[in-house]
Parts: C-alpha cells; sequence; structure tokens
C-alpha cells in the first residue's frame, strides 16, 4: 500500500514537470580584474538533491561566461547560477567563497544576460566569515 501511494506521488511529479531550459552569458570580476578559470555551475533548485548541477562551465581569460542547460522540472524549481571561488573582499587566504545569481523565470527559452558580476561584493556564503565569528 506504501508502495503504491509513492509510485503515484512521484508519477504525478513527473506528469506535472515540463522541459525548461536556461542559457546565460556573463563577466565575473575579482576586485576589478577578470576573474578567469572560475567555474560557473547552472543548477535548478531541488528539496531532495540541494540543487542538481545541470551544466558547468570554466570562464575565459576575460572572465567572460556562456552556460545552457535543460531540464524537466516542475515550476515551482528555480534555475540559477552557483560559483564557488575565492575571491574574498577582505583579502584572507584559504577562504571559500559562493556567489549565488538567480535566473528568472521569464529566461526560460531566452538567453539570461547576468552582466558584469564582482564577485567580491556578491557573496552567498563565505567559509573565513565563520572563522571570525
Amino acid at each position: 500500500m506504501l508502495f503504491t501511494f509513492v509510485l503515484l506521488i512521484a508519477v504525478s511529479a513527473l506528469a506535472v514537470a515540463r522541459q525548461q531550459t536556461f542559457t546565460a552569458t556573463g563577466t565575473l570580476q575579482c576586485n576589478n580584474k577578470p576573474a578567469a578559470g572560475q567555474t560557473v555551475e547552472l543548477k535548478f533548485t531541488d528539496p531532495l538533491l540541494k540543487g542538481k548541477v545541470d551544466a558547468s562551465v570554466k570562464t575565459g581569460k576575460d572572465g567572460s561566461f556562456k552556460i545552457s542547460g535543460s531540464q524537466r522540472a516542475r515550476a515551482s524549481q528555480k534555475a540559477y547560477l552557483w560559483i564557488q571561488h575565492k575571491c574574498d573582499s577582505k583579502k584572507r587566504n584559504g577562504c571559500e567563497v559562493m556567489t549565488y545569481i538567480p535566473i528568472p523565470a521569464k529566461y526560460d527559452g531566452k538567453v539570461y544576460p547576468a552582466g558584469k558580476q564582482e564577485l567580491s561584493k556578491n557573496v552567498y556564503y563565505n567559509s573565513c566569515d565563520d572563522k571570525d565569528n
């Protein structure tokens, strides 16, 4: 009985899911210099997987990137860019810094212009802040 219920929920979730495709372009900087060689990931929110990576690219020498990905997703799942880097505004060594850039749903099937992103100012999480407290 429990198996049947779980199976019914899983099938229902798939039925409401639809293909979503996102493309984003932009340029990353660290302290006003190109952030070359940074990994940019395109993810979709997923309560079970905590952000499933759909695509991953490295920035060019000038910090530029273009990333595309698609996933069969529910309307409640949101696309976003996730960048893990070492660009700490206080110039501390050994920091793991994360930047989160949400992609608005209206860009499904279109190119999202992320623009120029200064990583030292756009910080979602910085491991060195934990050490300072």
